[in-house]
């Protein structure tokens, strides 16, 4: 098995960490995992919090972060809300990270911004994670 095949089974999914966009290894899976046992909701964020922290680098001082945030996942993971709070706008770009997209983001930001709107874009290149949002290529 060379490098490539090795890149390619690793499943990296983003969340939103405070105002930055960070990708974690296994995320999905332990969502899937913690779902499936049906857990109470801190139970299920210790579980997951756990899991990531096996797989990826957290900073001791960002737990708090990544504990809020990986809470606001499960929930939506389960279809449950956190109270009343609402949830900004995000764009998904979902292509291969070619000029095309690339430039459909510019647009969109220039959009946005000349409309004061407050928005999280995020482009995603992984076919796994486009799949997942229920993208298929086109049957011939």
């Amino acid at each position: 098995m060379d490098e490539y095949e090795v890149l390619v089974n690793v499943y990296l999914s983003t969340i939103k960490i405070g105002n930055a966009t960070v990708g974690l290894i296994g995320l999905d899976s332990s969502l899937q995992e913690a779902s499936g046992r049906s857990l109470p909701v801190q139970e299920a964020v210790d579980l997951i919090y756990l899991q990531m922290t096996g797989q990826n680098y957290i900073p001791t001082q960002a737990e708090t972060a990544y504990r809020d945030a990986l809470k606001r996942e499960y929930l939506r993971h389960i279809g449950a809300s956190e109270g009343n709070k609402t949830r900004g706008l995000s764009i998904r770009i979902l292509g291969p990270g070619c000029v095309s997209c690339n430039k459909l983001n510019s647009m969109i930001f220039d959009i946005l911004q000349r409309l004061g709107v407050k928005a999280d874009i995020d482009q995603i290149h992984d076919l796994d994670e486009i799949w997942r949002h229920g993208v298929q290529a086109p049957q011939p």
